[in-house]
């Protein structure tokens, strides 16, 4: 789609088009880092609790 779209497009335009993907592979990129980072520290949570055998108070 890529190859098609700037196939079709005048060089103002087809630079746009480049920048505009840069964009999104960027942001794509920052959710990933983003929910590994969240994925990362919520193992450890869960590691730590387990290792220290963490229970949660009763009511």
């Amino acid at each position: 789609m890529r190859e098609y779209f700037s196939g079709r497009l005048s060089p103002e335009d087809k630079e746009k088009f480049e920048q505009l993907s840069n964009l999104i592979h960027e942001a794509i990129y920052m959710e990933s880092y983003a929910n590994f980072s969240y994925g990362f520290r919520l193992g450890v949570v869960l590691m730590t609790d387990v290792m220290t055998g963490y229970e949660e108070p009763e009511e």
